[in-house]
């Protein structure tokens, strides 16, 4: 199931791992102008999205523990403000936040990789948006900080803190707007 969160609405976790009471999976939808104030755990799936509008987070994000269970996804035209930090999951394409648009993903807080899993990111863009860090950027033991995978554009007010095993920040993609 998905939920569309179309009020301000707070809670101290957001999540769609399993619960005693609930089964893992579904997710949560914003709706323009909402701000969620939690912060959000990703299970099995994508947990919150952001299509064609604009949404806050206020709270940090977690990427899951499946393939692709983003902590939380822009899809559209719309800024996503996240004013907390963002961390990768521990699975493999399962980012803190995912950028799959011509949108926006503000992140007010610092992106911390992931010391589980190589093929993953705290924050991922693929595509012509605009990703804008206002903390720092810190590559996990095996995966990177923020990937820039296609022409958008990725900005980190702060430092880029590489691990041996990964960089804070790779621009993978054809951008040449990438800067720290």
């Amino acid at each position: 199931y998905t939920v569309t969160v179309d009020a301000n609405s707070s809670a101290t976790v957001v999540t769609n791992v399993a619960g005693t009471v609930a089964v893992a999976g579904g997710g949560f939808s914003l709706s323009s102008g909402v701000t969620l104030t939690a912060n959000v755990y990703a299970g099995p799936s994508v947990c919150v999205t952001s299509v064609s509008v604009s949404a806050t987070i206020a709270g940090d994000v977690y990427g899951g523990s499946s393939t692709s269970a983003n902590g939380a996804s822009n899809t559209g035209a719309g800024t996503l403000t996240i004013t907390g930090d963002v961390h990768a999951g521990t699975a493999s394409l399962a980012h803190g936040a995912y950028l799959a648009s011509s949108g926006t993903i503000a992140i007010g807080g610092n992106v911390y990789g992931s010391d589980s899993v190589a093929s993953i990111a705290g924050v991922r863009s693929n595509s012509t948006g605009t990703v804008t860090i206002g903390g720092s950027v810190y590559a996990g033991a095996l995966s990177l900080g923020v990937y820039n995978g296609s022409t958008g554009t990725v900005t980190v007010a702060g430092s880029s803190y590489g691990s041996v095993g990964a960089a804070g920040l790779q621009n993978g993609g054809t951008s040449t707007n990438v800067t720290i």
